[in-house]
């Protein structure tokens, strides 16, 4: 083990591959809602790429995923280049840089964590822009403290064109190397220029792009909800997620008494362990600490406005916390105390424990897993005639999951709204079902869509009755509805 540990890039291969071995189940997946809407804009021509309006997401997963498409559209591709690569390259930049900044022991024990972390892993297996920012926020980092000024601005406006979250981090980085490091060179500052203005010229998408977010919140009430935490849930909540990963957290005895535990070995820690700390640990102590936190409060106080927080999007500072965790941890293991010792190998022993369970229960329980939607529609398409049934979608288009995985062999009929109420003309939308025999109606989103009802009602008005229903964990029932009349005649 000692060789293992005396060779400086090795432990970092043994590491990767493991992370990539963690990374492969479940990779070839169904797409879910969000994923499939980012293949589908990702397979449009090279010169819609930019127009993302409705997505409010920066543009460079979109470009990067559609020249990944040239190759193939198959969901282990796509997730491949735009997840678990960038996730693979983030585990790496870390080690670099805890190795540069630390020392290898702390370097090692940080990227285990962050390998085996199921909540790194989950959206490191996700076709949405949450691995990528995880990834120039590394190397950034690693730039940053070795003043690779070039390297630093480069990756920052990639950060900044991957996530409307990096900002937060940027903040973090500029507040780390002037009122901590108190180093406000110019180098320092001209690299900040350089993905200042170039992100710039992406302003006016942006704005155009917060303006449709808005007006959706206002179209569709309850939308807030769906893709934000609740403001005085949201730092518990990510922090939760940090250290529980991809688990059911609810607020039992044994979530309560480990969360209590870990607190006080990581307060134990910081108390024993700072008035000994010298000035350089100190600083890499603030860094790590900033790294970890600043983004989360920067996105909380914003939040108040703009609802921005969930520990997805706040992925990036994940490794910050492992950093700093394996950073006291590897301090502690070398005091002569033995109860600063114990307390250090408690901490990272449970933080392990809780990994390892985490991801068993993501690997292995299906309601922790994405929306089934290919399974479905196949069940849907192996049930019923096509030519025969009808899909209704309460929404604008038939959801993206369908158009990827559906189209065109069901036909579809939607709403044209993405809220259904008393005066929306039901009775002359819904007409053509009475041309089906089979209509096939989603629960997904109706308490947000249709909470009242009102298109199933419609149905039912028109002779049609629910006579068989499909459902998926995370997707809900998919219900579908016999008009009764129409098959009397026919037979």
């Amino acid at each position: 083990m000692r060789t293992v540990f005396n060779n400086t890039h090795l432990p970092l291969l043994l590491i990767l591959v493991l992370a990539l071995a963690l990374r492969l189940p479940h990779l070839n997946g169904s797409f879910w809602l969000d994923e499939a809407a980012q293949a589908l804009e990702s397979t449009r021509p090279l010169s819609q790429q930019l127009d993302i309006v409705a997505d409010f997401q920066p543009p460079l997963l979109h470009l990067l995923v559609h020249f990944a498409t040239y190759f193939s559209t198959a969901e282990w591709w796509l997730r491949t280049v735009g997840a678990v690569i960038p996730g693979l390259v983030t585990i790496a930049f870390v080690y670099l840089f805890l190795l540069r900044a630390v020392n290898k022991k702390t370097a090692i024990i940080a990227v285990l964590l962050l390998s085996t972390s199921s909540l790194h892993i989950y959206f490191s297996q996700e076709l949405r822009p949450y691995a990528l920012p995880a990834l120039f926020a590394a190397l950034s980092w690693w730039a940053l403290y070795q003043k690779r000024w070039r390297t630093f601005a480069v990756a920052s406006a990639l950060g900044l064109y991957s996530s409307y979250l990096y900002p937060f981090l940027l903040i973090s980085q500029i507040i780390w190397q002037i009122f901590v490091l108190k180093d406000r060179q110019k180098a320092f500052i001209w690299s900040l220029v350089f993905p200042a203005g170039l992100f710039a010229l992406w302003l006016p998408m942006f704005f155009a792009q917060l303006q449709t977010g808005q007006l959706l919140r206002q179209e569709l009430p309850g939308w807030e909800s769906v893709v934000s935490v609740p403001q005085q849930k949201a730092v518990q909540l990510v922090l939760a997620k940090f250290v529980f990963g991809i688990s059911d957290l609810s607020l039992s005895p044994p979530f309560l008494i480990v969360s209590f535990f870990l607190v006080l070995c990581f307060a134990l820690l910081l108390g024993k362990l700072w008035p000994k700390t010298t000035k350089k640990n100190r600083q890499i102590f603030a860094l790590l600490a900033i790294w970890a936190g600043l983004p989360l409060l920067l996105g909380w106080i914003i939040s108040w406005k703009v609802p921005v927080v969930e520990p997805k999007r706040l992925l990036f500072s994940l490794a910050g916390c492992y950093g700093l965790v394996a950073f006291l941890v590897t301090t502690a293991s070398s005091q002569k105390s033995k109860l600063v010792k114990y307390v250090g190998y408690g901490l990272i022993g449970t933080l392990f424990s809780l990994n390892i369970w985490s991801t068993y229960n993501y690997y292995t329980k299906k309601e922790l897993q994405r929306e089934d939607w290919r399974g479905i529609i196949a069940k849907l398409e192996q049930t019923y005639p096509l030519e025969d049934s009808l899909a209704v979608f309460i929404f604008p288009d038939p959801f993206a999951p369908w158009r990827w995985y559906a189209d065109p062999r069901i036909e579809t009929l939607t709403t044209k709204t993405v809220y259904v109420s008393e005066s929306t003309e039901l009775r002359d939308l819904l007409e053509p079902t009475l041309d089906y025999n089979y209509v096939i109606l989603f629960d997904y989103l109706q308490d947000l869509t249709d909470p009242n009802r009102l298109v199933q009602a419609e149905l039912e008005r028109f002779g049609f009755t629910e006579t068989g229903s499909f459902s998926d964990a995370n997707l809900g029932f998919v219900r579908i509805f016999t008009n009764s009349h129409n098959l009397e005649n026919n037979g």
